[in-house]
């Protein structure tokens, strides 16, 4: 993962190029790392205790 801070007068350029997998403005959480807030939802550990919604592990079988 590679975060990369943008300057507000140049977001929706940056958004327009469609060159992303995740947009993430206003963090407003109790965990100031974006990792620990993803990692629980999206990792493989995730499929075992979740319903994890997003396809970014492949389904056991």
């Amino acid at each position: 993962m590679v975060i990369v801070p943008v300057e507000g007068r140049f977001q929706e350029a940056r958004l327009m190029d469609m060159n992303h997998d995740l947009t993430l403005a206003g963090w407003a959480t109790d965990s100031n790392d974006p990792d620990s807030f993803f990692r629980p939802l999206l990792s493989c550990a995730a499929i075992d205790f979740t319903d994890q919604l997003c396809p970014l592990v492949p389904p056991r079988v």
